[in-house]
């Protein structure tokens, strides 16, 4: 613990500190130090796949984003023997600039169509991952990103940024089956990597959003604060939509959730979160000279209006959205926020545990509170 020494957690043993851990935040109550998790069974096959819509430059469906968003939340609320293998999800929708100056109808947002693109990963065959997409993305086209077996996992299923990374500890020295897999050959860098970004993000309830909400989410994401010259100089800005419920929590109840984990969002839909980022070393003509351009790289006409959309979206009520995600913290969201009704037994159980009584010569005794492992939005 906080004190230094060293405690043994489980389900009979401190139970209320690993039921804090779960959810709980990072850098609150102490170092861990060893984990023993529970095994599962690697599937037979495996595939990392995406599905693209409202996008030119790969060919893509096009499809009103309304319609997709209802189609992708199908999918990851069905919990039956056709969604069973879709081990994990999310769905990326980029936000777009407003440029109409008209005004507009009502209902406009339902016939708004933002480059978007389904990210998954598929336990089963690859007939059966394209059986999948046709039944719940009509005209889409499933295309297979990555394939690995239980006999050969190797670097396919990973995403671009972490097998840059593997490639760049390959040439610091990296030894064992991944990096010879490499077979000494370095992933072509893309613009999936560590940049600088904001984001802030919501929940959407176990009930979904309603038809307000969804409206005012398709509002945020046409903003007149973007414009078309921000992605060629290296200026992103987009929604992740991150699949919470599935199979894993289909049979879990709010009660039996709440005894388990801290992290009080275990019956949500899905995570929304907004996120904007400017690569600094980008030029227009997509060549690299980050110390020649410096301050004067031409992105830095946008990003303080991309940054005032993310604090729009922050500040956007959606009917059916609710909280924050620690793992995307936003200085602006209060502490509670993230944790909701769990935040003053977080505080106790931290308070309890993260300090120790001394004597004093008088024969009295203290308790010393060591509140050492703190940072902005941890548990005090």
């Amino acid at each position: 613990m906080q004190d230094g020494s060293r405690v043994e957690v489980s389900e009979t043993e401190n139970e209320d500190i690993l039921w804090a851990l779960r959810g709980g935040g990072a850098l609150s109550y102490g170092i861990v130090t060893e984990f023993r998790v529970k095994a599962f069974e690697l599937p037979d096959e495996i595939h990392r796949f995406e599905i693209n819509w409202n996008n030119e430059a790969v060919g893509s469906t096009d499809l009103a984003t309304w319609q997709l968003l209802s189609q992708w939340e199908d999918a990851i609320n069905d919990t039956g023997k056709d969604t069973e293998n879709l081990v994990g999800t999310n769905l990326k929708i980029n936000a777009i600039p407003d440029v109409s100056e008209c005004e507009k109808s009502s209902g406009y947002e339902k016939a708004l169509a933002h480059p978007s693109t389904m990210y998954g990963y598929w336990q089963g065959s690859e007939k059966a991952l394209v059986q999948f997409a046709k039944q719940y993305f009509p005209a889409a086209k499933v295309q297979v990103t990555g394939t690995d077996t239980k006999q050969n996992y190797s670097e396919a299923l990973m995403s671009d940024w972490s097998r840059n990374s593997l490639a760049n500890l390959k040439k610091l020295g990296l030894k064992g089956t991944l990096a010879a897999s490499l077979d000494g050959e370095p992933f072509t860098p893309d613009f999936d990597a560590p940049a600088p970004h904001k984001i802030t993000s919501k929940l959407v309830r176990e009930s979904g959003l309603t038809e307000q909400g969804k409206l005012a989410l398709l509002r945020s994401l046409t903003s007149p604060l973007l414009f078309a010259q921000n992605a060629p100089l290296g200026l992103f800005s987009y929604v992740t939509l991150g699949a919470i419920s599935g199979k894993f929590y289909a049979n879990d109840t709010c009660d039996d959730a709440k005894k388990r984990v801290a992290f009080p969002y275990t019956t949500a839909q899905y995570t929304i979160q907004y996120q904007t980022w400017w690569n600094t070393e980008l030029k227009y003509d997509g060549s690299y000279d980050s110390k020649r351009l410096g301050q004067a790289n031409p992105v830095y006409r946008y990003v303080n209006r991309a940054l005032d959309w993310i604090e729009v979206s922050r500040d956007t009520t959606i009917e059916g959205a609710y909280g924050a995600f620690i793992s995307f913290k936003d200085a602006s969201i209060p502490t509670k926020t993230y944790f909701q009704e769990n935040y003053e037994k977080l505080i106790e159980i931290k308070e309890e545990h993260s300090g120790f009584t001394v004597k004093l010569d008088c024969g009295k005794k203290a308790y010393v509170n060591f509140n050492r492992l703190r940072t902005r939005k941890t548990i005090i």
